[in-house]
């Protein structure tokens, strides 16, 4: 019988900060010399953290992703790899409580646990395989003769579509299936599954969560919050922590 299936992201999602961020700034905070690039994106950084304009955040993103294509084209495979490896040390644990227990409680159940992540594949796998994923899919960069070639090998443009392929491909079920997300880039993944979850969403994911009756979750400091759909209109519930052993 088909197995029933949850789908994640990964950064801001599983984990309280992005991997792909922390990897870079691994990588860069080594070089001996400074990358103009990186420096560009600690600048967008702290004026994000100021909170002075609403597309702050994705300002640093895009700066941090043009550092990561300036810095790739300098380092070895072996100082990525080391890079991946201590940014997955140094966060594995620094997980969201809710995201982690519904993980676990899902497992219990026999849900196929699915990673679909922007981040680096590598740690996107060691984190998938820390916590007991069947299927961990990240972004791969090609090496020739020992470098990178500075191209990206993205497994989806689109979630959505990359869940359907994993769905098929392992051949899971649509029925009480779950997804979990926190951005934009999740929401087609989210509109496919039976039991759709925007977590600390963004401005845009919270937009289509009030537009399709989706659940909200926000966890702050040591507690979640669920917004649920009530006669129309979101209610504050309980604790969500105890949505999550349901």
């Amino acid at each position: 019988m088909p197995r029933k299936f949850a789908a994640f992201d990964i950064d801001g999602t599983l984990l309280r900060w992005q991997l792909f961020h922390s990897v870079v700034a691994e990588i860069a905070e080594a070089q001996p010399e400074p990358n103009e690039t990186y420096i560009a994106a600690t600048k967008a950084f702290d004026k994000w953290k100021r909170r002075t304009d609403p597309g702050a955040f994705y300002t640093y993103e895009r700066a941090t992703l043009d550092a990561w294509f300036a810095l790739i084209k300098t380092i070895t495979p072996a100082e990525y790899h080391a890079a991946t490896r201590t940014v997955f040390e140094a966060q594995k644990d620094f997980t969201y409580r809710y995201t982690r227990d519904l993980i676990k409680t899902l497992q219990a159940q026999n849900y196929a646990i699915i990673a679909i992540s922007g981040s680096h594949q590598e740690t996107v796998q060691m984190i998938g395989d820390y916590y007991g994923f069947d299927v961990a899919i990240g972004s791969e960069y090609p090496v020739e003769n020992g470098r990178f070639t500075g191209e990206e090998i993205t497994p989806f443009t689109d979630k959505g579509e990359a869940l359907r392929k994993i769905v098929a491909e392992h051949n899971l079920q649509w029925e009480d299936s779950y997804a979990v997300g926190d951005s934009n880039s999740d929401a087609k993944m989210l509109a496919l599954v039976a039991n759709p979850i925007a977590f600390n969403p963004d401005q845009n994911l919270l937009k289509h969560a009030q537009e399709n009756n989706w659940k909200i979750v926000v966890e702050r400091k040591n507690v979640a919050y669920e917004l649920a759909v009530q006669n129309g209109t979101y209610a504050l519930q309980s604790d969500a922590h105890s949505a999550a052993q349901k």
